[in-house]
């Protein structure tokens, strides 16, 4: 009788399913959510129960279902060939439950951020970051980073903020940590361009995200000679420090992922001297940084000092919250290109480095 059944329907398999998804077929989402549907609604009732969210139901279950299918539209088809769907299925509830109810960052014990950015003999990093949620001890927010080192020794990092904040907007970005290993996988061995990675990215959550709901991000790629190519999806805002010289504002502007493929044309280029820096920061940032009269305000009286601008930031942000609540989640990445003098020699290629704050 199963496998009657199993045939009636439009993916008769659980690898003809995923690979529907793959090709963004309309039928195959329906297929997913009716397999999903009752048991996801079930886990976000438990989760409300819980934890006592101020949240609506029937939303919370649309965004864990968009979740479940960017978790399928990254997944490689070996890894469901041959499954059965009841193992197809617990599985998937299995990860959609981990994912759900045991949040990335940790409150109690400080905070358990991305990973951190990679070492870099040319560039140093530094980070910091703030969900605005909270789901009991776990900070949860649409916030996210992270960064890779090319094989040409270029630095490639990646700033987003999912629409909204809190949980909502987690259960979403929480897929993107596999969305940019997929990303590379499309492109091995190669050093795309920013735009060429985040139109790789618009191709697979599009037609995914739940309605009204886009990604808003920025994708630098740092030569070892100081050249920058900045693809901005959404409204970026960037800080530019050179040194011994005052702090610029930038704002650039591109198509949000999700909404339509970013062009090579709405990319933006720099040239880092040594010593000068840059950073990006998602809209939270400066939004909290309106409490202080903004981010130009507080850069026009930064000191001409390394890593003064980054420190000054975060004094305005602590003061702010000091005073009054948070607004939205708060994402910071300095990137300062070092001098000669500065430069390390590092193992090639690395995997994790930098640092969290």
């Amino acid at each position: 009788m199963k496998r009657l059944v199993a045939a009636m329907l439009p993916f008769p398999t659980p690898q003809a399913l995923v690979e529907g998804l793959h090709a963004r077929q309309p039928t195959a989402r329906r297929q997913l959510q009716q397999l999903l549907q009752a048991p996801v609604d079930r886990l976000m009732g438990e989760l409300i129960q819980t934890y006592q969210l101020k949240a609506d139901r029937e939303l919370l279950v649309q965004n864990a279902l968009h979740l479940a299918e960017v978790m399928l539209r990254v997944r490689p088809l070996s890894h469901v060939a041959n499954l059965s769907w009841e193992a197809f299925r617990a599985g998937l509830l299995i990860n959609l439950a981990k994912l759900a109810i045991e949040p990335a960052g940790n409150v109690s014990r400080n905070g358990m951020f991305p990973p951190a950015l990679p070492d870099c003999p040319v560039y140093y990093s530094e980070t910091f970051f703030r969900p605005h949620g909270q789901l009991g001890g776990f900070a949860v927010g649409g916030d996210w980073y992270a960064g890779r080192r090319l094989n040409d020794g270029s630095l490639c990092i990646f700033l987003a903020d999912v629409t909204g904040h809190g949980y909502f907007a987690y259960l979403l970005a929480i897929a993107l940590p596999s969305v940019w290993q997929r990303l590379w996988a499309a492109h091995p061995g190669t050093a795309p361009e920013p735009a060429e990675l985040l139109t790789t990215m618009h191709e697979l959550l599009a037609d995914c995200l739940p309605d009204g709901i886009f990604l808003e991000c920025t994708l630098v790629r740092l030569t070892t000679d100081g050249q920058v190519t900045v693809a901005p999806a959404g409204g970026t805002r960037l800080l530019l420090h050179p040194a011994h010289q005052p702090v610029g504002l930038l704002k650039l502007r591109g198509a949000w992922v999700g909404l339509r493929p970013v062009t090579r044309e709405e990319q933006h280029q720099l040239d880092l001297k040594p010593g000068d820096e840059l950073v990006l920061a998602t809209d939270g940032v400066f939004d909290q940084l309106d409490d202080a009269g903004g981010a130009e305000a507080i850069a026009s009286r930064v000191i001409n000092r390394r890593g003064a601008l980054f420190q000054a930031i975060r004094e305005a942000i602590e003061s702010s919250l000091q005073n009054g609540e948070q607004k939205d989640d708060m994402t910071m990445v300095l990137l300062r290109r070092r001098a000669p003098e500065d430069a390390t020699i590092l193992p090639f290629p690395t995997v994790r480095g930098g640092g969290n704050v």
